[in-house]
């Protein structure tokens, strides 16, 4: 890497863009950092505040969005790496075709342009659990759904440019410093968080090593995608990388004629940008990358999901717990030992909601086990204390029962 690069960073107004833009302006590596948006950039104070910083690196390109391509022709053109932060909520958007459009149809056109430009390096800030395939709703209540989707389907997007290299950093709950907002704050102290100097960093970094190691493996002509988890961003590992191999030559997809979907089931570009299956193995930076590998899949059979320890337990151990509890406040109300509870079910209409959601616990376990998805704690809850408390409410349900029978008066 003998010359300065340029980068250019899309949706520098936001929490992880203002960092981007603050830390490229700072590094040594980069001579031009060019930022296209809605409206120019505030680089926070602590950036413009150190030795290192030189403000005179930056132009700002103010477009309209819906004519990206078109208007920030001239700002991709020669860009070394680009930054991809774009990223809304639905109260700001509006509505779900509206959060579509810019976490998904706006990175779309930025990956399109970056791609006609040239640009051998793209980055792209999506979110913890995305996944393209997963079922989704425009019901505001199960926006969760259509968010993790909506992320999936933005990553896949930007994989079908077969960019050299392509970053995808997929960080769960943001520390945003003064941007956070009341909820946020409190949020992030109870679970796992990452800071949005750290994200902005980890993709820099990432840029930085492709452009300094890997330009000799680009060439080869097999795309390399490097997907960032939650862990992989809170703790990166020094001189590693994950790297994706494609498994297969792919169709360029047609990505000027990308029409939004009223309904976040039929997705218009599954028919034009479907991606061959890959995996992941991890290989030194400075390691050449090896030949296609033969792809692995992570979903499991009905009966594997049903192994001992496996989805069963898991299942029994969190509808007892919340049997327990149920059990108990219906003693201290009624008076009825656990198996006169049991008898009373078919003609006492108040616990048919309770069953109902136990039901419901029992279906929502099944669809990740089926895909293979990993156990991972979350903040202050724990993959092992839920297992031990459930088996503990199991064991406390059985003995409970049989203090009742043997004794004829409710524990509670």
């Amino acid at each position: 890497m003998s010359k300065p690069l340029k980068a250019v960073v899309i949706g520098g107004t936001g929490a992880v863009g203002r960092e981007v833009v603050g830390q490229l302006l700072n590094s040594a590596k980069y001579g031009s950092v060019v930022t296209v948006g809605r409206r120019g950039t505030e680089v926070p104070a602590s950036y413009s505040s150190q030795a290192g910083y030189d403000g005179s690196k930056l132009k700002q390109v103010v477009v309209d969005m819906d004519k990206l391509e078109e208007q920030a022709r001239d700002a991709f053109a020669g860009a070394d790496s680009v930054f991809c932060c774009l990223g809304t909520t639905r109260g700001v958007a509006g509505s779900a075709d509206q959060f579509r459009k810019v976490d998904r149809d706006y990175v779309a056109a930025t990956s399109q342009a970056a791609k006609s430009a040239g640009t051998p390096f793209f980055a792209l800030v999506s979110a913890q659990g995305a996944r393209p395939n997963v079922w989704a709703s425009d019901f505001k209540p199960l926006h969760g759904l259509l968010y993790m989707k909506t992320k999936g389907q933005a990553e896949e997007l930007v994989k079908g440019q077969r960019f050299p290299c392509t970053a995808i950093l997929r960080p769960g709950m943001l520390e945003r410093g003064d941007l956070a907002r009341g909820m946020e704050k409190l949020f992030s102290k109870l679970v796992t968080s990452v800071s949005v100097a750290k994200v902005a960093s980890v993709m820099i970094k990432e840029a930085e090593n492709f452009h300094e190691r890997h330009t000799a493996a680009a060439a080869s002509g097999e795309p390399i995608v490097s997907v960032f988890e939650m862990g992989d961003i809170q703790n990166p590992r020094d001189g590693r990388q994950l790297v994706v191999i494609a498994a297969g030559p792919r169709p360029e997809p047609p990505m000027r004629n990308f029409q939004s979907s009223n309904s976040s089931n039929g997705v218009p570009y599954s028919s034009t940008s479907s991606v061959a299956s890959s995996t992941t193995v991890a290989v030194p930076l400075a390691t050449p990358v090896a030949a296609p590998v033969t792809p692995v899949s992570y979903r499991v059979t009905w009966w594997q999901a049903m192994r001992f320890n496996g989805v069963p337990e898991r299942v029994n151990g969190r509808l007892a717990m919340m049997a327990f509890l149920y059990i108990a406040r219906r003693e201290m109300e009624t008076g009825l030992t656990v198996i006169q509870q049991a008898q009373q079910i078919p003609q006492d209409w108040s616990t048919w909601p309770f069953i109902a959601l136990c039901l419901l616990f029992v279906y929502a376990a099944f669809p990740p086990a089926l895909v293979g998805a990993k156990e991972e704690d979350f903040g202050i809850f724990r993959v092992a204390a839920e297992k031990t408390n459930g088996r503990a409410a199991m064991l406390g349900l059985a003995v409970l029962a049989a203090l009742e029978w043997h004794s004829g008066f409710c524990f509670f």
